[in-house]
């Protein structure tokens, strides 16, 4: 199963990462001996306050950019507010 190892954790840390998504989930399973709680999850919105995006569907995005030669891009995510909430569906918005 793919996702990433917790290993990770200090490179996003050093960079101050503010948002990370991926077209599957985020952690490895088994990434942490013995942990059984989602140790990206944990480090990225308890500890760092970081975005998550889960199950991204980044097949258009990269078609467009490689159709403009441009690889770089103004992402816009504006979440339901839900008072309370950790999560919310979205339509993220990809500006060239």
């Amino acid at each position: 199963m793919s996702g990433w190892d917790a290993s990770v954790m200090p490179f996003l840390a050093e960079r101050d990462i503010a948002l990370m998504g991926a077209d599957s989930v985020h952690e490895a399973p088994g990434s942490v001996p013995g942990l059984s709680v989602n140790p990206i999850h944990r480090f990225a919105i308890v500890s760092r306050g970081m975005n998550l995006l889960d199950n991204l569907d980044l097949e258009d995005a990269a078609e467009t950019a490689a159709r403009l030669s441009r690889w770089e891009f103004m992402i816009v995510v504006a979440p339901l507010r839900v008072p309370g909430g950790t999560g919310s569906p979205v339509n993220p918005v990809a500006i060239f």
